[in-house]
């Protein structure tokens, strides 16, 4: 089983997880006002002074603004390989961390970890409309 800085989720904290990734809302990607309902989304753990917040101090964000990986943003124009980070950091904005990691750039353009956070909670409880999606641009 996967160890965790923060200990173990609990059920509650695992459903919430689940949720997240069901919803397919990157937090980034909603205040930049890109309208997405990813396959794959990535939990991240609010960190300060390099400990992590715990479980229920999370947000979701996209495989890009998680980890700055171009893995899974398949080329339109060459299914095969995937897309230019370059291309990503244009069209998406900045990563979170990573290789790729641009951390002071990515909260400047979408907030902080708390704005993000309340955004997350926000959407948790009332869910996603997608029809409806500039109602969550910032």
């Amino acid at each position: 089983m996967l160890k965790h800085s923060t200990g173990s989720p609990t059920k509650a904290q695992s459903k919430r997880f689940e949720r997240m990734k069901m919803q397919g809302a990157c937090m980034a990607c909603i205040v930049a006002g890109i309208q997405e309902q990813w396959q794959y989304i990535e939990i991240n753990h609010i960190v300060d002074a390099n400990s992590r917040l715990g479980h229920d101090e999370t947000y979701s964000l996209c495989v890009w603004h998680h980890r700055g990986t171009n893995q899974g943003y398949k080329d339109p124009s060459n299914p095969g390989m995937d897309r230019r980070i370059s291309d990503l950091r244009r069209e998406l904005g900045p990563a979170l961390s990573g290789i790729n990691s641009e951390s002071v750039i990515f909260h400047e353009k979408f907030g902080s970890d708390s704005v993000l956070l309340e955004l997350q909670n926000l959407i948790l409880t009332e869910g996603v409309n997608w029809d409806e999606y500039d109602s969550f641009v910032a």
